[in-house]
């Protein structure tokens, strides 16, 4: 979810949207989403003047707003009944809950092999990715 958070994040950049207007929206917890255990979650936050803030999520297949958005991530938590899940918004080149902005070094990690490099090739037009 980071990643396509990233892409977001740049797509509006590119489309003109003001850096101020995007923020990123992290739900951590004990997640279960679709069968698969997440110890957190992040959206793209977007706050236009005088609009109510739209949330966009790839998990749905539109922009939703703020407390729509909310309530389904406070479905994702393990415990049901006393949902645990606590949301932070911050500045939308936040990487990961735990670290600070994008940067190379964070980005080139082995653990995460060509993921971002795929990605980066992808906002390249008629650009390949490696197999």
């Amino acid at each position: 979810c980071f990643g396509r958070a990233l892409l977001a994040h740049y797509y509006l950049l590119e489309n003109g949207w003001p850096q101020n207007q995007v923020a990123k929206i992290f739900s951590i917890g004990d997640l279960l989403v679709e069968g698969q255990q997440w110890e957190f979650h992040v959206a793209v936050l977007v706050r236009e003047p005088g609009h109510l803030p739209m949330v966009i999520d790839p998990l749905q297949p539109q922009p939703l707003r703020l407390a729509d958005w909310l309530d389904i991530a406070k479905s994702y938590s393990v415990k049901k009944r006393f949902p645990a899940v606590r949301f932070y918004i911050t500045d939308p080149r936040k990487f990961l809950p735990a670290f600070g902005a994008y940067n190379k070094e964070l980005m080139t990690n082995e653990v995460y092999g060509d993921y971002f490099v795929k990605i980066v090739e992808s906002l390249i037009p008629n650009k390949k990715t490696r197999p």
